[in-house]
């Protein structure tokens, strides 16, 4: 994500943003929501998210729902459509892979391998879990080319003792 996000990539920040959402439980649930009533105002989508959520409307929660709904527009899970935000059909992956795997397998005069088989149905379970989503922080630090070797030291002690709690 970080790389496609520096490197100015929109399709694979989409990619990534969906795959991180559509792994989340709660963003499943808006989704879920969204496309179980054909679309959300969007002047309603914010008190049916906190609704859907169960969350009690403030400024800080307002402001994340709205961030929620830039991640999920970005990715391409929902779209702008007549005034509402629509579920994007296009990825509900899940279900669209098994029908898929179970027709080809099921088609009269197709005959595959049971390596085969067991292959693709592996492949189709291992893609309905999503990894965790994780960050990683990168930390630079200059440091003057004239500091005292006592400086440096005191710099190095300093972070020892607030990233890993050492005296």
């Amino acid at each position: 994500m970080a790389l496609a996000i520096c490197n100015k990539i929109p399709d694979d920040v989409s990619r990534n943003w969906a795959e991180i959402m559509q792994g989340c439980e709660h963003t499943r649930k808006v989704l879920d929501m969204v496309n179980v009533q054909g679309g959300v105002s969007k002047s309603d989508m914010q008190g049916r998210v906190l609704s859907t959520l169960r969350i009690a409307s403030s400024k800080n929660t307002k402001t994340g729902v709205n961030c929620l709904i830039d991640i999920m527009l970005k990715a391409g899970l929902i779209v702008e459509s007549d005034g509402k935000y629509v579920y994007n059909q296009e990825f509900d992956s899940t279900e669209a892979s098994t029908r898929d795997v179970s027709a080809t397998l099921d088609e009269p005069g197709i005959t595959k391998p049971l390596e085969t088989q067991t292959q693709v149905e592996q492949i189709v379970s291992e893609s309905r879990v999503a990894p965790d989503p994780s960050v990683h922080i990168n930390v630079q630090i200059h440091i003057d080319a004239n500091a005292t070797p006592e400086q440096i030291d005191q710099i190095f002690a300093s972070m020892a003792k607030h990233l890993y709690g050492r005296s």
